[in-house]
This record gives structure tokens, sequence and C-alpha cells, in this order.
């Protein structure tokens, strides 16, 4: 937390090396990046937020060369000079969707990471966790992970014991994650599929019945001179219009689960991680192209199922169908 003279704000600092906001892909508003000189001297300097600038500081004065002291839970007040004010980003941040005021988000405060290093005590505080590389657009992605392998080889870390090394990119994630995606795609639509069947079943028993409750209803149209085509139709319509309300009914139950979940979800990531309320969001965004698909799935469903029933109505011979009580 940082407490200024516009109010108390919230804080996440981040040890930064060069380039800290171009790696963030973050817009510098004034003042500067933190730079390799920081690094090297320790410098007690750091980047903020605008976010930041508005909600704690007030916008009045000049926020560059303001000294401000961030607290910590477990390394202390850590004293820095601000040198840079960032633009926040909703988008980069995740908070587009959030309902979290404004505010009361959690802002990054960007620092030299040999300064923040000072106030852990321990080697394994004071060391680092992961690395974060970003390329230049059009680089091999895998020519890369390569050579990060071989530097962190050559530099003997891995006969430590205690030493792991693991080198992701996102583009690997992202296939991974499209994967899984796919799996679960496909078993929604085997299930879908499943109960298309089951449903189209009951559309063409209720069509069966309807068409035996109302066979002297059809001898009486055949007698007026309605022909085949005519009768088969009109329980054709009558199918597709059943699947239809079903569809639609289903697309409407699944809009409205769909908010509700989301909801539930925002809820309890507010109630078990509040700490991350500002950056987690979950929104239901329908597709349309989904809902046509389904609307089309609903017809086909009864023209495939109700076409048995309706060809059985308009072949009944126009006496046994008079007949029939």
């Amino acid at each position: 937390t940082v407490q200024g003279k516009k109010g108390k704000v919230n804080a996440s600092a981040v040890g930064g090396l060069s380039g800290a906001l171009s790696v963030s892909r973050l817009t510098l508003l004034a003042g500067r990046d933190i730079n390799w000189q920081d690094n090297d001297g320790e410098k007690a300097v750091c980047v903020v937020s605008d976010l930041f600038v508005k909600y704690c500081l007030g916008t009045d004065d000049n926020p560059l060369g303001k000294r401000i002291d961030y607290a910590a839970e477990g390394i202390g007040v850590v004293p820095a000079y601000i040198v840079g004010v960032y633009k926040y980003d909703a988008k980069i941040f995740g908070t587009v969707n959030s309902k979290t005021p404004k505010k009361d988000l959690t802002t990054q405060i960007f620092m030299p990471v040999t300064y923040l290093q000072r106030y852990y005590t321990t080697d394994q505080s004071r060391g680092f966790q992961f690395l974060q590389i970003v390329t230049k657009d059009g680089v091999d992605i895998a020519a890369v992970k390569e050579e990060v392998k071989t530097y962190f080889t050559e530099l003997k870390f891995e006969n430590r014991p205690e030493f792991e090394m693991n080198v992701q990119d996102m583009a690997s994630q992202l296939s991974q994650i499209n994967s899984v995606l796919n799996v679960m795609t496909l078993a929604v639509a085997v299930i879908a599929g499943i109960s298309l069947v089951v449903g189209g079943v009951g559309v063409m028993n209720i069509m069966l019945i309807s068409v035996m409750e109302r066979t002297r209803e059809i001898g009486i149209r055949k007698a007026l001179g309605a022909q085949n085509k005519n009768i088969r139709a009109q329980f054709l319509t009558e199918a597709i219009i059943i699947c239809l309300v079903g569809g639609f009914i289903g697309i409407a139950i699944g809009l409205l689960n769909g908010i509700l979940l989301s909801n539930v979800a925002s809820t309890l990531v507010s109630s078990y991680a509040s700490e991350m309320a500002g950056y987690l969001t979950v929104t239901v965004r329908p597709s349309i192209t989904a809902i046509v698909v389904s609307v089309g799935f609903s017809v086909l469903t009864g023209l495939a199922f109700g076409y048995y029933p309706a060809n059985r109505a308009a072949k009944l011979e126009p006496i046994d169908a008079l007949r029939y009580e």
C-alpha cells in the first residue's frame, strides 16, 4: 500500500531491468523508463501509473521527483522517487470488464530489480523465479528457445542439483490450451449429438401419435382434394415448429446459465482471491454463429425425424382414414 495526500492505494512492485514498460507493452506518458544505469547503481527510482498519480498523489502537482514509501508485507517500507508515469491499459491488465472501481484497482510500480533485492534477506528470496523475454516481430521463437537453453547450459547451472530450467513460449501454451479446448468441444459435440438423436426420437413419437389421433382429419382433407405432398408438408412443418420452439428455449436457458455462472465466478474470485479481483474477469459473449447453427440443427432435426410420420400420414388411403375411429 502507498499513502498519499489524495488517499491510500494498493500497488504491486515489479522489478525490471531495462525497458520494463516496453516489455509490458505499456505507454510512457511522462518522464522515463527504468534503465541499466538504475540497476547498476541500485537507484531508488520507480515508474507509476496515471491511476496511481490520480488517486494517490492528486493531479495538481507534477509527480516526477516525488517520493513514495511502498509498504510491503515481509520486506518493510521501500522508498522510491518517481521518474516516470505510464498509461494504465485495462486490456493489458485484464480489467476491461472489471466491476472494481478504478481507485481500488491494484496498479504496478516498476522499480530496478537490483534495488528491490536489497529488501529481501535470504538468497532464495533474492533470486529469480522466472525471466520474461519479449522478441521482436518475425523472430523465430523456436530458435530463441534453443538459444536460451544453450545459454544457461553453458553457465553450468544445470550441474547444480537444486537448479531446474523450463523454457516455455506463449505459442506453445496457446497450442496446448487449444488442444484441450478441441477435446472438450469434441466431447460436448458428441453429447449434443446423442441429445439430438434422443430428442429427435421423441419428436418422431409425438408426431406418430399425432398422425394416429388425426387419421380421420387426414381422410377428410384428402376427400376434399388435398394431395399427398400437402399432407406431408403439413406434418413436416409441425415437426419443424416443435423443434424450433425447443431450440429457442434451449438457447435462452444457455444464455441465462452463462450469465448466472459468470456472476457466480466473479463472486468467487472476489471472495477467495480478492487480491486478483482487479485482474481476473469472467464475461459471457454469446456467439451469433453458434446461435444460428443451433437454430439450423433444430430445423434439420425436425426434417429428419418428422419425415417418417409425415410420409406415413401422406400415404394413408382416404377411405381407410375416414373409417378410422
